[in-house]
């Protein structure tokens, strides 16, 4: 679940990214307070080996798993600055050293890049993101959590909305 959380945010972030390259040009949106609403239609097994789990844990865990599954929706409040902005957000990170991220496009409106993660929490997908104007963004995601017989398939729509310059106490 924490895993599940995180792909959460990540889409969050992604979808008001910023330049990935030195060469690329900045996304061309405004910075501010932004409000992201993602619809997630999540399937599949659980992509955690709970061989070790006792069967308690493992019924809770499954359990867990499987009141996610479906379609969810969630709106929430992001503050984008310029910093992130010309940072990039889709470089890897020291959490996420272990993924490999090539843009497929980059240009001041869209943003494509597919997601290849190894180690003990593989992953691989696709995300593609439109500035439609400065102050509105679409995006989607295809994802692959796990490997075979242990994987889960999360497809999401993001929309978000330039609400202000003021991010207030939003961070």
């Amino acid at each position: 679940m924490e895993h599940a959380r995180a792909l959460g945010l990540f889409f969050v972030v992604a979808a008001t990214a910023g330049a990935t390259t030195a060469r690329a040009e900045p996304f061309d949106v405004k910075p501010g307070l932004w409000e992201v609403t993602t619809t997630s239609e999540t399937s599949g097994a659980l992509p955690i080996d709970t061989s070790k789990l006792t069967p308690e844990q493992r019924g809770r865990l499954e359990a867990a798993m499987k009141a996610r599954q479906g379609t969810r929706t969630h709106t929430l409040r992001s503050c984008l600055t310029q910093e992130k902005l010309d940072r990039g957000l889709f470089s890897p990170d020291k959490e996420n050293a272990k993924c490999k991220h090539t843009v497929v496009a980059s240009t001041r409106t869209v943003r494509e890049v597919k997601i290849d993660c190894t180690g003990d929490r593989p992953m691989t997908g696709d995300l593609r993101f439109e500035a439609l104007t400065r102050e509105r963004v679409k995006g989607d995601a295809r994802m692959t959590v796990g490997e075979g017989a242990r994987s889960m398939k999360v497809n999401s729509t993001t929309t978000a909305r330039w609400i202000g310059s003021d991010c207030g106490s939003v961070k």
